[in-house]
């Protein structure tokens, strides 16, 4: 299945428990949801052909309800204009999700010094950016490798769109940190992860240590590149 098939059948299920509690309703409730139900209606099935990016369709299926959250960004929307923006609300929705991915502190420290700091929501809020950056690395090297090249620059900005360059070695670099004995993984990865892993752990068993070497090396090449622009 497609991640925009997930999207779609995730905004369905969505909608049939909507629909349910909806029909257990009195009459005059449910007359009170006409508009909010064919709104939701339409957004399901025009889902498919809003023109979304892979970015933008990764980062809807991590929201717990993305029906209703687009359903209220166009719930202002006069009835004869909502349906012409509809894909446009659906990118937007994606893009804000994304720069507060992007905006999210990355926290150093263990859960023991974020207890003793009185810092433990912050520390959840990071490991969990870092376990769905986690899963954008994984997606967008299988998005983008063709069995057999990975493109990695696409895969790069697909990740970094989502939650940034720092975030996104910190995550790398984990995964190869938590891969000591790998041989597939170059000397030089491995050193370059030992200085940049987080401090949480963070695995993967879905990406092959190949692939993950070579996206590394890109990402170190691409970090040398924007260092020595900066230095311009």
């Amino acid at each position: 299945m497609t991640q925009i098939e997930q999207l779609e059948a995730k905004m369905n299920a969505e909608f049939d428990t909507y629909r349910n509690w909806l029909l257990a309703q009195p009459p005059e409730e449910i007359l009170n949801h006409a508009y909010e139900y064919s709104t939701k209606q339409d957004i399901v099935m025009n889902v498919a052909d809003a023109g979304l990016s892979p970015t933008h369709i990764e980062t809807l299926l991590r929201l717990p309800s993305p029906l209703n959250d687009i359903f209220e960004d166009i719930r202002n929307m006069d009835d004869k204009s909502y349906s012409a923006f509809l894909g446009e609300t659906m990118h937007n929705l994606a893009e804000g999700i994304m720069a507060s991915q992007r905006d999210e502190p990355i926290y150093t420290g263990t859960l023991k010094e974020a207890r003793e700091r009185g810092e433990v929501d912050e520390f959840k809020d990071s490991a969990e950016a870092d376990e769905n950056c986690r899963v954008a690395i994984e997606n967008a090297i299988a998005r983008n490798y063709d069995g057999s090249r990975l493109n990695t620059g696409a895969a790069i900005r697909e990740v970094r769109e989502q939650f940034g360059t720092e975030r996104m070695v910190r995550v790398t670099a984990s995964l190869i940190a938590n891969r000591p004995h790998d041989g597939r993984i170059s000397p030089e990865n491995r050193a370059w992860a030992e200085k940049n892993a987080t401090t949480k752990k963070v695995f993967t068993d879905r990406t092959h240590s190949g692939l993950l070497d070579i996206f590394a090396t890109r990402l170190r090449e691409s970090g040398r590149k924007r260092e020595k622009g900066a230095e311009r």
